[in-house]
C-alpha cells in the first residue's frame, strides 16, 4: 500500500509539472522588451540581466538602472546606495549604484549626450563613503542626502566616482 501512494504523489507531482510548463508563456507569447529597455542592453556593459518589464542590472559591477513610465522619486531609492536622476527633483530614469568603482555614466544612458539621452539632474546618497560627480573640467561632491545638481552642472556629468 505505501509503494502504492507513493507512485500516486510522483504520478500528481508529474501532472502538476506538466501543468505549470503548458501555461508557462512561451518565447513567442512573451512580450517583447520595450525599445528604451533594448538600447540599455545594446550599449550597455557586459553581463545585464533584465529583472522585470523596466529593469536592468549588472550585479557585478552592482548596478541597476529603473526606466519606468511612472517615473521615479526619491522614494524609489531605499538601500544604502547612491542613485542618480535625469530630471530634477528625484524624478525620471534613475541609475542606483551599490558597490565601489568608476562609472562610466555613459554606459548607462546618462553620460553628457543630448542627441540620445538625458544626464544627471539630482541624485540621492543614501551610502556612507565618498562620492563624485566628475565632468569636462568639474569634480562635484556628492554629499548625503537629496540634491538637485548646480545649474551649470546639471546634465554634463561624464563618471561617477564611489570610494
Amino acid at each position: 500500500m505505501t509503494s502504492e501512494w507513493t507512485l500516486c504523489r510522483w504520478a500528481a507531482a508529474g501532472i502538476a509539472l506538466a501543468l505549470a510548463l503548458a501555461w508557462t508563456p512561451s518565447d513567442a507569447q512573451a512580450k517583447p522588451l520595450s525599445r528604451q529597455l533594448q538600447t540599455v542592453l545594446q550599449h550597455g556593459p557586459a553581463g545585464a540581466e533584465v529583472i522585470g518589464p523596466n529593469r536592468v542590472q549588472w550585479p557585478r559591477q552592482g548596478v541597476t538602472v529603473l526606466l519606468n513610465k511612472r517615473k521615479a522619486s526619491w522614494e524609489d531609492c531605499i538601500g544604502k546606495w547612491v542613485c542618480l536622476f535625469e530630471d530634477a527633483h528625484g524624478r525620471g530614469r534613475m541609475i542606483i549604484f551599490a558597490k565601489p568603482g568608476k562609472f562610466r555614466l555613459k554606459a548607462w544612458s546618462m553620460g553628457p549626450d543630448p542627441a540620445h539621452h538625458r544626464g544627471v539632474s539630482s541624485y540621492y546618497k543614501r551610502r556612507l563613503g565618498r562620492a563624485l560627480l566628475w565632468g569636462p573640467n568639474y569634480r562635484h561632491n556628492v554629499s548625503p542626502g537629496k540634491h538637485n545638481l548646480p545649474r551649470d552642472i546639471n546634465d554634463r556629468s561624464s563618471y561617477l566616482q564611489l570610494f
